[in-house]
């Protein structure tokens, strides 16, 4: 593997337009040293300089750089660059893959949730995330195909005047519902799981599983919720009620009640959501209830939340609807 690190340095040294066509994460080299000399002939690069044996050694203040960089670029080629680099790559994400490993196997229980995420996160890494705008205006051109098809144009919030006004929810969009409280968040939020009819997500760190359960039949059967909590319900209450419950028994909604729950809690359950459930759609209740960076006071942490929310839609390639509670002063 050192080898493959030398002849990707080499290559890189030889023809610094490689650097640009082959980018690397330091991380990925196996040997310190080597990742250190990467970032020096990329951040010259990037600064439109050479990258040359002389001005690479300067920046290194080694001894023996001169040498050993006169000896990477003597037994270098640029023939087999790419083959290199997807080596590198992948014996890369191998290590992290093991470094996380072994940091599980001592994790505490705070720390397990910021380990998974982290593992299934390195999955990912593989995808090209580069395009072009011609590939992009080709896309849309596609899914333009599917909605003229009859295919919908995105996931349903369930209310036709809220789907027209937004366009109904994409993929990657970080949609926040924000209210005073008791107005209603909640069943907007189970009225939008209900009106799905593939798999959805529900994040719920103020209300345990059963009351959203109550809310979706209440709401359903047409039936007095406040009656539904004491039990005293009529005859016809009860028969819509069994009606609501066989419409809910058909639905794939997932609910993770934990209290309070951590950015990294809800990454990895939403990561696995969408990799063994198939969810199309993810509703977290609510933004202020979701415990952030450590240390950091209450208004940064929702900052970050709502950041990690954002970038975990665009990863997983789902909507994510967040409810938010503002001051009654507003």
């Amino acid at each position: 593997m050192i080898e493959t690190e030398w002849n990707l340095l080499g290559a890189f040294i030889l023809d610094n337009s490689l650097v640009d066509r082959y980018p690397c994460d330091p991380q990925d080299f196996a040997d310190k040293r080597n990742g250190e000399t990467y970032l020096i002939i990329r951040d010259l690069v990037t600064a439109g300089d050479a990258a040359d044996v002389g001005s690479v050694s300067d920046r290194m203040r080694q001894a023996d750089a001169l040498t050993w960089l006169a000896d990477l670029v003597n037994n270098a080629g640029t023939a087999n660059v790419g083959s290199y680099w997807k080596m590198l790559r992948k014996e890369g994400r191998v290590r992290r893959a093991q470094a996380i490993g072994t940091e599980l196997s001592t994790a505490t229980t705070d720390d397990i949730e910021k380990s998974v995420t982290a593992l299934m996160a390195l999955s990912h890494e593989q995808g090209s995330h580069e395009s072009t705008i011609s590939k992009a205006t080709g896309k849309y051109f596609d899914f333009l195909d599917e909605v003229q098809a009859g295919k919908p144009p995105g996931v349903t919030s369930g209310l036709a005047q809220l789907d027209e006004k937004l366009g109904w929810f994409q993929r990657s969009d970080l949609i926040t519902i924000a209210s005073r409280s008791q107005h209603g968040k909640t069943a907007l939020m189970m009225h939008i799981a209900n009106s799905q009819k593939d798999p959805v997500g529900v994040i719920s760190g103020e209300q345990p599983a059963m009351q959203l359960a109550m809310r979706s039949l209440a709401s359903l059967g047409r039936v007095n919720l406040k009656h539904m909590r004491t039990g005293r319900l009529s005859s016809q209450s009860l028969e819509r009620l069994s009606t609501a419950n066989q419409r809910l028994h058909d639905k794939a909604i997932y609910i993770f009640d934990k209290g309070n729950p951590s950015i990294y809690e809800i990454e990895a359950v939403a990561r696995q959501w969408v990799h063994y459930k198939g969810i199309k759609l993810l509703l977290v209740d609510y933004l202020q209830l979701v415990s952030g960076g450590e240390g950091e006071e209450h208004r940064l942490q929702i900052g970050d939340v709502a950041y990690h929310l954002k970038a975990l839609a665009k990863a997983l390639e789902i909507p994510i609807v967040c409810l938010a509670q503002v001051a009654r002063a507003i």
